[in-house]
């Protein structure tokens, strides 16, 4: 893998964070987003070069225009499917948080974003098919070489 440093990273893109707007995983959801904005000040800070932009986009279907006008003022452009997957890329850092999406799956078959967040490392589905003689396809085959192995 490449030795990605924080000056060749350029956008942060989030899938599956949740309407900020209201609903039931309301404090989850304002904190990944809070954490998107996070990740961006933290690089920032480590790039040498103050003229450098780190884009943040979002991907989410709940997002309601209440959402999109919010996450705007805060910096955070609100993607439609398939947009979001589209502009990953190798200078890309991407989250998912239990999406109903297999991101991790179509994000191997597009990129190697220089650093993939999420909160479940291997669905027990995954196990099962990747170990199974499942494990020849595409998509266990870049999850074994991102995850360093199954």
């Amino acid at each position: 893998m490449a030795n990605i440093t924080p000056d060749k990273i350029t956008k942060i893109i989030a899938f599956s964070l949740g309407s900020i707007s209201g609903g039931e995983d309301l404090d989850r959801s304002i904190t990944q987003h809070v954490l998107v904005l996070t990740i961006k000040d933290v690089l920032k800070k480590m790039i040498a070069d103050a003229d450098v932009e780190i884009r943040c986009y979002v991907q989410d279907p709940e997002y309601s225009d209440v959402d999109r006008t919010a996450l705007a003022g805060a910096g955070i452009e609100v993607l439609d499917d398939p947009q979001g997957f589209l502009e990953v890329d190798d200078s890309s850092v991407v989250l998912s948080f239990d999406s109903a999406v297999p991101v991790r799956q179509i994000v191997a078959d597009l990129a190697r974003p220089a650093i993939m967040i999420w909160n479940k490392v291997r669905s027990e589905e995954e196990v099962i098919q990747c170990s199974s003689g499942g494990g020849e396809s595409p998509i266990c085959k870049s999850l074994e070489e991102i995850e360093g192995g199954l």
